[in-house]
């Protein structure tokens, strides 16, 4: 069974743990000069590169320190005002109006409704009865229709300018400058996928009350071509290909390949990501990030899913391996993640007489032991070198009091917690190891950058 099977497991146990404390944390900035954006290491940062020469070991502090000004790089990369010209053009179209209707009348070209069935139900409110009926439809979005070309100017409205294979939409700013969206689609259809649930209603008297309920889906073309560009400028260009995608009762078929590859180029932003996934056979899924040809972060994912049916029943001989500018290295592989995953969760799984093995410290060990086990490897190294700077391992930790009912005091709750191990022999829970005081460099700096993204929109 893959239902608590967590999809995005083999990032989030070490990695995206140290991600998420040192590269997104929160706090106040008692220095004031961020680093400037695109420097390198040795051109006025501030920051030294003394992550060793990639052989040598450091102790727990110099690699703390050397992580949070990894960190502050990283995020000194993004600039804020890069996004300026996007956030000013999305919202002066919000000054454009469809009066005339031109995008409802559009939109009746690509979105059918089907009608699959109705139910009636009564409902009694309060000293009436109201009167409830609610419709079911199916929806889909036809890629084949999504054409057109329409165009506005600031506090004007939309008008259809004609006839085109691709849907073209121009829109003309404040400052006269033209800014132009182009969406192109070619290849066959891979199928109809399900792609959300909503629903409207209204009352048609005081008493009746009419709700429509649709399940939407959107038909998935071989390929997908957006692109931004103002004065003719290319601001955004993002390619999706779906290569081969298996599509049954809109849903993805898991005993069928999938390969399907996206780039992107937002404003310098670029982007690749490339998924190959096969059935019983080794899968692949690598993403990178650049800031124009500065390499940022890359992540090299694999595994070979078992699949019988609709379920996956394994998880075998997965990696997953993330470097950060070059400088910092994380690398994790289990030949078993199903029993990795099965033992974490078990932790807090009650049992048919309704107690959970956190509630005993030696059940709580025994699952740290087998997720131990399952995980062959899991380590941190600097500047592409072979020295592992920490190693990581799951241990048990008192962490609360447990009351089994509301007001039923029964004793001590335990959890399994990574743990990071260091050349030096000394071993450091996350939560120690990644404090406020050590990555203040990092908060500081990720606090300014949120700050300067809110600015956009004032």
């Amino acid at each position: 069974m893959m239902k608590n099977f967590n999809v995005k497991f083999f990032s989030m146990l070490l990695f995206a743990a140290l991600m998420s404390v040192s590269f997104t944390a929160c706090g106040n900035d008692d220095d004031d000069d961020p680093i400037e954006n695109g420097r390198n290491d040795d051109n006025g940062t501030g920051i030294v590169n003394n992550g060793g020469n990639g052989d040598e070991k450091l102790t727990p502090d110099d690699e703390k320190n050397f992580l949070d000004e990894t960190a502050r790089l990283f995020l000194s990369y993004f600039d804020a005002n890069d996004f300026q010209e996007l956030v000013n053009v999305s919202k002066q179209l919000e000054t454009v109006s469809d009066d005339d209707k031109v995008f409802d009348k559009w939109a009746e070209g690509f979105l059918s409704n089907t009608l699959t069935g109705i139910e009636e139900a009564h409902a009694s409110s309060y000293n009436y009865d109201m009167y409830l009926k609610i419709s079911y439809y199916d929806r889909l979005l036809v890629a084949s229709n999504f054409n057109g070309k329409f165009s506005a100017s600031y506090n004007g409205k939309w008008k259809k300018d004609g006839e085109s294979n691709d849907l073209i939409l121009s829109f003309t700013d404040k400052d006269n400058v033209e800014w132009v969206m182009t969406v192109k689609k070619s290849g066959n259809i891979k199928g109809k996928i399900h792609a959300s649930n909503s629903s409207s209603g209204s009352y048609v008297d005081k008493y009746k009350y009419s709700e429509q309920r649709y399940n939407n889906y959107i038909e998935i073309p071989e390929n997908v071509n957006v692109i931004v560009t103002r004065q003719g400028k290319e601001q955004i260009n993002i390619k999706l290909n779906v290569a081969s995608m298996d599509i049954k009762d809109g849903q993805y078929d898991i005993t069928s390949s999938l390969n399907a590859t996206a780039t992107g180029n937002v404003v310098g932003y670029n982007f690749e990501v490339a998924f190959n996934y096969a059935p019983n056979a080794v899968s692949t899924f690598n993403a990178t990030l650049k800031k124009n040809s500065t390499l940022l972060y890359s992540r090299k994912l694999s595994a070979r899913i078992i699949a019988e049916g609709k379920e996956v029943t394994d998880v075998k001989d997965a990696k997953c391996d993330i470097d950060i500018l070059g400088r910092v290295q994380m690398s994790i592989a289990s030949d078993n993640a199903f029993d990795l995953n099965n033992a974490l969760n078990a932790v807090s799984d009650y049992d048919e007489d309704g107690n959970r093995d956190s509630w005993d410290l030696e059940k709580t060990k025994a699952h740290a032991n087998e997720a131990n086990k399952a995980l062959n490897k899991a380590y941190i190294t600097n500047n592409g070198g072979r020295a592992e700077q920490a190693t990581m391992n799951f241990v048990t930790e008192e962490y609360d009091e447990y009351w089994q009912n509301s007001w039923e005091h029964k004793g001590k709750s335990y959890r399994v917690v990574p743990a990071l191990k260091f050349a030096d022999g000394t071993s450091y829970l996350f939560d120690e190891y990644f404090t406020k005081a050590a990555f203040g460099g990092t908060i500081d700096s990720f606090n300014d950058l949120v700050n300067r993204f809110k600015k956009l929109d004032k």
